[in-house]
């Protein structure tokens, strides 16, 4: 029979109490000195960079396209082929910056309209001709919607609709809204496109500018700014989400700075440019203007607590009061089209020449500021104290104590998901 020496026990012993205080020590601490052994960035400071991402040299960020994330966190952007490739969405892991997949090629080097998900997590994505609907598991195609050739309008003509994809927007029941937009000889169309890709229904639009926003109101019904031929001026529609039939119109004229932003107030009534640089409120219900007001310039119209802010190149950002419509304060030096927390603090790029993240209170408080190398940034402020922005060829997710805000309309595509809708969050 082998027999153990002391010494190897006493070894033995030495260990197993080892390991007894180290479950010890998590317990008592509840796993936070533990965690942050192995997760460090848990003492990261507001502004403290937690990962980045360097996008090959192959593709260029499209950085007009805001950011869209998941319900889980993944974060998602789009990125072309350099020398005007084709587009491809691709999916970051939030903890890490990890690539989880990239799509194959989508048709063309651009997009018109915002990267949205859906109620189901499946994202969908515009370029050229086409609507994709992704698998947000593993970046595979769902499948593939295409602009019609050709289809019948009210009075049994055939009319040419091929024309590329502008604005998306999600209706109420989770079906996606699209319009053609952009220059040519066809005949712009509004469409429903349910989740499986078939047309619900469609209808005439008159005019499209790529980027003009569709915005969807609390019942459902779909804002859009179209051009009335035979009246020759714009007007704030109202489409009937069940039928695509117009229900209401007022005379909203052009601007081109700001008429493509249509907001939904808390109340539902609609807030947008109904003359050139006269921002106005109309009423949901009487479709009358409520109120309205002059502005040298209008480039961003979000809100939150019932004041909208107002960003002007030229003479920085106003803050109006939605309830009155006046100006409470004017050439504000606060963040250019700004995410809003719960706490009403401001996320933004304040300025063009040096440029850099400012995170500031509506009174231009400056709480903190991270320098960045370029200006033309896409910033998304997640519900996990982190905002995630691209830079120069980087996607950074930097720490912050703010998480998005759940009111008003705290973006220009009002929420994380993209959808232009004030019922979705």
């Amino acid at each position: 029979m082998k027999t153990i020496s002391l010494s190897v026990k006493f070894v033995a012993v030495k260990f197993f109490l080892f390991i007894f205080l180290i479950i010890t020590f998590y317990v008592l601490t509840s796993c936070d000195q533990l965690n942050n052994l192995v997760n460090p960035t848990n003492d990261a400071e507001n502004g403290d960079t937690l990962w980045s991402y360097t996008l090959d040299d192959n593709f260029n960020f499209s950085r007009s396209t805001p950011l869209a994330l998941a319900d889980d966190g993944t974060i998602f952007f789009i990125a072309g082929g350099v020398d005007y490739g084709p587009i491809k969405l691709f999916a970051l892991d939030k903890d890490n910056g990890s690539l989880k997949w990239k799509t194959g090629d989508l048709e063309t080097w651009h997009t018109n309209s915002n990267i949205m998900i859906g109620d189901k997590g499946n994202i969908y994505v515009t370029s050229g001709y086409h609507l994709y609907s992704i698998n947000p598991a593993n970046g595979e195609i769902n499948w593939a919607w295409e602009v019609p050739q050709q289809l019948t309008d009210e009075n049994g003509n055939d009319i040419y609709t091929y024309g590329e994809i502008g604005p998306i927007a999600l209706a109420n029941d989770g079906s996606i809204l699209l319009a053609t937009a952009g220059s040519g000889s066809y005949s712009r169309e509004l469409y429903k496109i349910d989740i499986s890709g078939n047309i619900l229904w469609y209808r005439h639009l008159y005019l499209t500018t790529a980027g003009t926003q569709m915005t969807v109101g609390k019942d459902g019904t779909i804002y859009k700014i179209d051009y009335f031929t035979g009246d020759d001026f714009y007007s704030l529609i109202a489409i009937n989400p069940g039928n695509g039939e117009l229900e209401w119109s007022v005379k909203a004229n052009h601007n081109s700075s700001a008429f493509e932003y249509i907001v939904i107030t808390d109340d539902g009534n609609i807030i947008t440019s109904i003359e050139n640089n006269v921002l106005g409120m109309i009423n949901a219900s009487t479709h009358e203007v409520v109120w309205q007001k002059e502005l040298g310039g209008m480039k961003c119209l979000i809100y939150y607590n019932n004041k909208m802010f107002i960003y002007d190149q030229y003479s920085g950002t106003s803050i109006l009061n939605i309830k009155t419509g006046e100006i409470e304060s004017s050439s504000l030096s606060l963040p250019q089209q700004p995410l809003i927390d719960t706490k009403g603090r401001l996320y933004g790029i304040i300025s063009d020449w040096h440029p850099h993240l400012t995170v500031s209170t509506s009174d231009e408080n400056i709480i903190w500021e991270s320098k960045l190398e370029y200006d033309k940034n896409s910033l998304t402020l997640s519900y996990d104290n982190a905002i995630y922005m691209t830079s120069g060829n980087k996607v950074f997710a930097l720490r912050c104590e703010g998480i998005q805000a759940n009111a008003g309309w705290p973006r220009l595509t009002h929420d994380i998901r993209n959808t232009c809708n004030v019922t979705k969050w």
